[in-house]
């Protein structure tokens, strides 16, 4: 059986805020690197470890009841999908990353981050976005 803690109150805000705008995107928090090298087993491999380290990047959420809670998901693994997008001219390729950013998480019993590796032209970015409730500034 999982371990329910109670959200923070900055946690409640945007959970709360999420409810009544839902399906925006609008606390999603993206960002986008490129990355010199690309060695996919070796970046799995990082990626998995910060996921081991840190149980802030297991959180899930759950609405069992009255008040919202959440709980440390066991699951360690993370998926690092591959997106071509070579044949993109500059302004696909950024139309793309701001529809990915805008894109919501369900905040109910998911992962509330993703990983992905995007290669345009001769470039590979590393695409990360992460629901805000993960970085409320205390837990």
């Amino acid at each position: 059986m999982k371990e329910m803690y109670p959200l923070t109150e900055a946690q409640k805000r945007v959970w709360y805020m999420e409810s009544l705008f839902p399906n925006t995107g609008v606390f999603n928090i993206v960002a986008r690197t490129k990355l010199q090298i690309w060695n996919h087993p070796l970046l799995v491999q990082s990626i998995q470890y910060l996921f081991s380290q840190s149980e802030m990047l297991r959180v899930r959420l759950s609405s069992q009841g009255q008040e919202p809670t959440q709980y440390i998901s066991e699951e360690k693994t993370v998926e690092l999908s591959v997106k071509d997008i070579r044949e993109y001219s500059e302004e696909q390729m950024e139309n793309w990353f701001q529809e990915q950013a805008k894109k919501p998480f369900s905040l109910h019993e998911t992962q509330l981050h993703e990983f992905q590796v995007v290669r345009w032209r001769d470039e590979t970015f590393l695409f990360v976005k992460c629901h805000h409730i993960l970085f409320d500034g205390i837990s």
